[in-house]
């Protein structure tokens, strides 16, 4: 019977997680997701490439933005490094401290509305509403973005750090052939460490629902290894198969680069559902005590607001029209 149950739970597991996407619209808020990267990756590349050439200039050093172009070619796949590296070109060499102002407001703005929807899609997850105020709302989205941004830079940082990381630069720096070979090999987990970090706290802090360590960690894990096997055939299956510049001509690069936004954001949020799933499963009983709170504050909230109203009504008929006014009345009763 034990047996049983141990492989009745992945396929239901499964099933319950099919039936939760179609329900919650996960392919709907992915291509939300991706439409909002898009507009975040841009000015965040070029914010990144302005800082590493401005800092450069500070220090004396030669601008490493090429190297940078360089290892982008290097880990992604071919048209998806096409579509960037062209915008991250224009600003080599240049040490605008207006470029890097702007791009960061806009790329910060852009991403963390990003956030948001990510939040909004695991309060669906969970069946609760959103109860709590603008400002923490905005807040909490503004620290993920900034939170994530850092774990994104420290990913980008070791893949392509790694990649440029040669056998005649180890043996510059002491390190010998060996400790290449293992840079090389080693930070692949790192960055799988790195991600699922990044998720746990999303996952974790992000809705109006605070899972277990358990479940958070498990669909962080579930996220960080389905992304990675996700990029993987995916830039083989663009660099092999597909060929979307014959197909859509200077805008395949853009073409690929939303699919690859695309399925990051839909993996992103079948890690929340995993995440939904579990907390479901193994404390139902606070799942259902949050999501009866949510309920009454938003019918508190909805008697407020229609009090709100019709006292706005009663003061316009009032201002309008002061021989109708209740207290004049209530003194004249007989008229």
């Amino acid at each position: 019977m034990d047996r049983l149950d141990e492989g009745v739970a992945p396929l239901s597991m499964g099933m319950d997680l099919w039936q939760r996407a179609r329900t919650h619209d996960l392919s709907g808020l992915s291509a939300e997701l991706a439409y909002r990267f898009l507009f975040a990756l841009f000015p965040f590349g070029l914010f990144l490439a302005a800082t590493a050439s401005f800092a450069a200039g500070a220090l004396g050093l030669a601008d490493p933005t090429g190297m940078i172009i360089n290892g982008l070619g290097d880990n992604l796949p071919s048209d998806l490094a096409a579509a960037i590296q062209p915008e991250l070109t224009r600003v080599l060499g240049q040490r605008n401290f207006g470029l890097v102002s702007v791009g960061a407001l806009v790329a910060l703005w852009a991403a963390t509305t990003g956030t948001m929807t990510v939040i909004k899609a695991m309060n669906r997850a969970y069946g609760v509403s959103e109860d709590r105020s603008l400002l923490r709302r905005y807040g909490l989205g503004f620290g993920l973005t900034i939170a994530g941004s850092i774990g994104v830079l420290i990913a980008f940082v070791t893949i392509v750090g790694g990649a440029l990381m040669t056998e005649q630069v180890a043996d510059r720096l002491g390190l010998g052939s060996a400790a290449w070979a293992l840079i090389s090999i080693v930070r692949w987990p790192v960055v799988f460490a790195i991600l699922v970090a990044a998720a746990f706290f999303v996952y974790r802090i992000g809705p109006n629902m605070k899972p277990s360590w358990g479940p958070a960690l498990a669909g962080a894990a579930v996220f960080a290894s389905g992304w990675l096997v996700a990029t993987f055939l995916f830039a083989q299956y663009v660099g092999r198969v597909a060929d979307y510049g014959a197909t859509y001509g200077a805008l395949g690069g853009v073409i690929v680069l939303m699919i690859w936004l695309y399925l990051t954001g839909l993996i992103l949020l079948v890690g929340a559902e995993v995440v939904a799933i579990m907390v479901g499963r193994t404390e139902p009983d606070r799942l259902e005590a949050r999501r009866l709170e949510t309920a009454a504050a938003d019918i508190v909230d909805g008697v407020r607001a229609t009090t709100r109203r019709r006292l706005g009504e009663v003061r316009q008929v009032a201002a309008s029209d002061p021989g109708r006014s209740p207290t004049r009345q209530s003194s004249n009763p007989g008229s």
